[in-house]
């Protein structure tokens, strides 16, 4: 995945599409030279946002497994 795009923009974020409507991703620079990977979900309808959070929560020990990081 590349921030390519966000190249030049003052903010300290940056999100880009997940190649499926609905679904993002952001990078942002935090306090304490932290940094975050966030996927957002918005659909427009609650419910299946809902599905889809629920889908991707499923999977989470997995995915931090493959990681090696927990995931909050």
């Amino acid at each position: 995945m590349s921030f390519g795009r966000c190249k030049g923009l003052s903010q300290s974020w940056c999100s880009i599409g997940a190649g499926r409507t609905g679904f993002a991703y952001s990078g942002a620079f935090r306090t304490k030279a932290r940094f975050s990977v966030e996927v957002y979900i918005d659909t427009g309808e609650k419910e299946k946002n809902k599905q889809f959070f629920d889908r991707l929560y499923a999977q989470k020990e997995g995915i931090e497994k493959e990681i090696n990081m927990a995931l909050s």
